[in-house]
């Protein structure tokens, strides 16, 4: 956990400051550069709702808030599973889903049966592992637009401008 905390913060240009003092605890303090973006760079949601599918709690909810600040209807699903009851129940423009869940469907599958069943909803793929680390069903990772984690504000605009 620490260790991709760390990499996150390096990898954004920022610094971890990590004080311990012996009875009284631990204060972790995080610094990143604020960024203004450019005009443009940002995707504006225009009233489009998102599914966000991620297993890990905490990584939905900075998704979450991510696609919030640039302007999108968010709901969220834990699962594979759950996101496609969610398809199945309300109106969704994007689906935004992390590749490898456990327990029952993947990211991949997740994908392949919403491009078959909602043809209409755009499709974005994210996940912690190199592409080439991916062995789910491989030669489909490249129908859809694919962004790295740890990602950015910026990283998911430029993949929402790309989305199919």
């Amino acid at each position: 956990g620490l260790s991709q905390v760390y990499g996150f913060i390096k990898q954004s240009g920022g610094e971890v400051v990590i004080q311990s003092t012996e009875g009284e605890g631990t204060t972790i303090a995080i610094y990143l550069p604020a960024v203004t973006p450019q005009d443009g760079e940002l995707s504006r949601g225009e009233s489009e709702t998102v599914l966000i599918v991620e297993d890990e709690p905490d990584l939905l909810d900075v998704a979450s808030a991510l696609f919030m600040s640039m302007g999108y209807d968010v709901t969220t699903a834990a699962s594979g599973q759950e996101a496609m009851g969610v398809l199945a129940s309300r109106d969704v423009d994007i689906l935004f889903t992390d590749i490898v869940m456990p327990n029952g469907v993947n990211g991949i599958e997740l994908a392949a049966y919403t491009r078959e069943n909602y043809p209409n909803i755009k499709v974005m793929l994210a996940s912690g592992y190199p592409l080439p680390a991916l062995k789910l069903d491989q030669y489909r990772l490249g129908d859809f637009t694919f962004v790295s984690k740890p990602y950015r504000l910026s990283d998911l605009a430029r993949g929402l401008r790309s989305v199919n």
